[in-house]
């Protein structure tokens, strides 16, 4: 069983659900479905747009999405085999678009109706590329703290270790101190018991 479910935030969430069959708990979606306006002027970023509804089409292998404003609303029809919840999926429909541009580039030239019939993908492609600076940015900040966070922990590690080193120092200078005033103790009261039988004798 397949539902679609419109969020509040804009956001469309499609599940899969096997009646009588053992499934996680909470249900996590398969994939989530998010549209964005495409950024046509060079300074401007891609917008998200709400979407207001969905429903599956009888053939349960396709749905058509309401988005936009409920004034002038925006109808389109996606196929579900289609939608990827897992980003590595992209890597080899990327390969596949790249194949089929460079083979049939001199055919794809001749259309007349090419930017209409690859607009879409032309949109894609832009909206992935800025946001690529500002992830390789966010790449280089998080860099920057982890550095620092490790240099502080080396510079802790080293300040713990000087403080070991300079403990054990005192406690080595403590111990040979107390060595060297024992052993005085020793020959002074060696000396004091050389000293008394001499005076007995003299006594004597």
């Amino acid at each position: 069983m397949k539902l679609a479910v419109v969020c509040r935030d804009g956001q469309m969430h499609v599940f899969e659900h096997v009646l009588n069959g053992s499934h996680k708990k909470p249900l996590a979606p398969t994939c989530t479905v998010q549209i964005a306006t495409s950024g046509g002027d060079g300074d401007s970023t891609p917008k998200p747009v709400s979407i207001l509804s969905a429903g599956f089409c009888p053939d349960k292998q396709s749905m058509v999405l309401y988005y936009g404003s409920s004034m002038q609303p925006l109808f389109e029809k996606l196929i579900t085999k289609r939608l990827q919840g897992h980003p590595n999926g992209a890597m080899f429909m990327v390969r596949w678009v790249k194949a089929a541009l460079v083979h049939h580039a001199p055919y794809l030239s001749a259309l007349p109706d090419l930017g209409a019939q690859l607009g879409s993908l032309y949109q894609f492609l832009e909206m992935r590329v800025k946001a690529m600076q500002k992830l390789s940015r966010l790449n280089g900040k998080l860099y920057l703290l982890i550095t620092q966070d490790n240099w502080e922990e080396e510079d802790e590690e080293a300040e713990e270790k000087e403080e070991e080193e300079e403990e054990e120092s005192e406690k080595e200078e403590e111990s040979e101190g107390s060595n060297e005033d024992s052993e005085e103790e020793m020959d002074v009261d060696k000396v004091n018991s050389d000293v008394d039988p001499g005076n007995e004798s003299e006594e004597e």
